[in-house]
């Protein structure tokens, strides 16, 4: 079955305060666009942006400029990793109110930060990043083969009973499952990997690097 179940901090869900909005499970389908999932979301009853769903996002992101333009003001201070080695700048936004398709949740921070490098490198309209906190609250099943997605408070969800579970351990408001790489001939990884929906590709881990610049060398 192509489709991926992401249970994330359940626990943690369970003991945030109930919200009437936030009790039945939605299904409604996404963009799957440069390896990434799209989805329409609505910030503070804004009209539908477009949002990237990242599980390897730490923040809850919104272009900054965007921001300004929807009047959301800026409370805080501070600085995030950047894709490369130095950090950028961010401001932070308290008490947001986020839409989706049949769902609307309340009490979001989130950070402001210049996208328009990530819309470049992707080609894509990006407006914000839906990451941490959201899965915090939810559980969330991605379809890859509907392209649809059902988001559920953990009390509401009831799994396929065909699913199996995966052990999760999060580090730094990371999700990371154990898994092991079988490559050809005698070569195995045993490791703990990132979920990662944010990123495009199936796989990043230091061996797969090391035999493709082996492979290339070889074949130059």
């Amino acid at each position: 079955m192509n489709r991926a179940l992401l249970f994330l901090l359940l626990t943690f869900a369970l003991v945030l305060p109930a919200q009437q909005d936030d009790r039945v499970a939605t299904t409604f389908p996404f963009e799957f666009r440069s390896g990434m999932i799209f989805l329409p979301v609505r910030l503070n009853g804004s009209p539908p942006l477009s949002f990237v769903l990242d599980t390897g996002s730490a923040r809850m992101l919104v272009d900054r400029a965007l921001a300004k333009t929807l009047g959301l003001k800026a409370t805080g201070h501070g600085s995030m990793q950047g894709a490369g080695s130095g950090r950028i700048p961010v401001e932070s936004i308290e008490n947001v109110a986020i839409g989706l398709t049949g769902l609307d949740s309340n009490g979001y921070e989130i950070s402001t930060a210049d996208l328009h490098p990530l819309q470049a490198s992707l080609g894509e309209k990006v407006d914000g990043i839906l990451g941490y906190e959201f899965f915090r609250r939810f559980v969330v099943t991605v379809d890859y083969a509907a392209k649809t997605l059902t988001i559920a408070p953990p009390n509401a969800f009831h799994p396929d009973p065909s699913a199996q579970p995966v052990s999760i351990q999060i580090r730094e408001k990371w999700a990371f499952v154990p898994g092991e790489l079988v490559f050809p001939g005698a070569v195995t990884v045993q490791d703990h990997f990132l979920l990662d929906t944010g990123s495009s590709d199936a796989i990043d881990h230091p061996i797969v690097t090391k035999l493709q610049s082996s492979t290339q060398a070889k074949a130059a």
